[in-house]
């Protein structure tokens, strides 16, 4: 996800965590783009070319940023809560429940918009269930589904490896059911453990906490320790002492930098291993990295006004732009890839800029409302906040 990962006191407080998130979004962006326009760099391919396919080939990576992310500013928000007392099960439910929907409704209907246009207008071997990009391996399936139970399915979070599949061709919302599960175990496990209320609250809670973990997928479950490691991180910043200080901190954090980018290098070779292993080792080695940029100073203005711009966008770009390159490249390109040349490269830029003006006008007609539309939901009662 996700980008949705936000709480309104991280504004301007942690900007080096705007720009991550912000590249994660890019990332993902291009990791798809690539795919679908060039695919996979073969063994015989020039060396610009596998270094080009490997720069832009870590959007799984990018996921796990997110997840990190994630659990540090959320779970570490419901963590700081629960311990101080200040917890409300509504005003957070409702907090996060806006933020979400408020971009998930559209762009479920914009993917119904677009998959329309690229089955039936421009009739894509993509849509009709012949080739599969090489991104999603859906090349044996049928049509998109866009049934009724599954848009009701992935309205309520319950899509990929849960009940329904995707909506349509919008296959990246399978990370955003992950972080919504995630939102709702973390708090009924903590309040179950440091909570104030009666022991049979309590127990409660920790039973539907226990609960939900047994009826989820493994997988789905499992990924929450990538997610948790973000709200370990934010539970060791609660404490008043820094790691180290002065040139020792400043060693130390290369050294976290330097252990995460051999983890994106490796990170496709582990993941014919086991790639619950490489994602671990990659949200692992990006907390400590987190750990270091969470309490570190932006000094550029500029950049911290791009930083915070681009990290707003990421959670309506995250959402909205699988569906938008697919019916693009059906239009311009057909439906095969082709090899990276000069006007295939000026091409890919262009898609690249023109996707994020399109997610930059979806996002300036919902997400960036999130706080009014709240703030009507208060008045009208239906939203209390925090």
């Amino acid at each position: 996800m996700t980008a949705a990962a936000k709480t309104d006191s991280s504004r301007t407080k942690k900007p080096w965590l705007d720009l991550l998130r912000a590249a994660a979004a890019f990332e993902v962006v291009l990791f798809h783009l690539n795919a679908m326009m060039f695919g996979s760099a073969d063994q015989n391919a020039s060396a610009v070319r596998k270094a080009f396919g490997h720069l832009v080939s870590h959007g799984p990576e990018a996921v796990m940023v997110f997840f990190v992310l994630s659990g540090y500013l959320v779970g570490g928000h419901v963590l700081f809560a629960v311990v101080d007392g200040r917890w409300s099960w509504s005003s957070y439910l409702s907090a996060r429940m806006t933020r979400l929907w408020i971009v998930l409704i559209p762009a479920l209907a914009l993917t119904l918009l677009w998959d329309s246009v690229g089955a039936y207008v421009l009739h894509g071997d993509f849509y009709l269930g012949r080739i599969d990009f090489n991104v999603y391996h859906i090349g044996d399936t049928n049509l998109l589904h866009h049934e009724a139970s599954v848009l009701l399915g992935n309205l309520l979070f319950l899509q990929s490896d849960i009940l329904v599949p995707a909506y349509g061709s919008d296959f990246p919302l399978w990370s955003l059911a992950n972080e919504f599960w995630y939102y709702a175990i973390f708090p009924l496990a903590v309040s179950s453990i440091l909570g104030r209320r009666s022991m049979s609250r309590r127990v409660l809670s920790g039973a539907g906490a226990v609960a939900l973990c047994a009826a989820l997928p493994p997988k789905i479950t499992a990924y929450g320790l990538v997610w948790l490691l973000g709200v370990i991180v934010a539970a060791r910043q609660r404490r008043a002492e820094r790691w180290l200080e002065g040139p020792a901190r400043a060693l130390l954090g290369a050294a976290a930098l330097v252990a995460f980018l051999a983890s994106l290098y490796l990170s496709s070779k582990w993941r014919g291993l086991g790639q619950f292993g490489a994602d671990v080792s990659v949200g692992a080695s990006f907390a400590l990295v987190l750990a270091f940029l969470a309490e570190a100073e932006m000094r550029s203005q500029a950049l911290k006004r791009i930083s915070a711009f681009f990290a707003d966008c990421s959670y309506t770009l995250y959402l909205t732009h699988f569906p938008f390159i697919i019916v693009a490249l059906c239009l311009i390109q057909g439906d095969a890839t082709t090899a990276p040349s000069p006007s295939a490269l000026a091409l890919f830029a262009g898609l690249l800029c023109l996707t994020v003006v399109y997610a930059v006008v979806v996002y300036s007609l919902f997400e960036r409302h999130t706080k009014a539309v709240q703030g009507w939901l208060s008045r009208l009662r239906l939203c209390p906040l925090a």
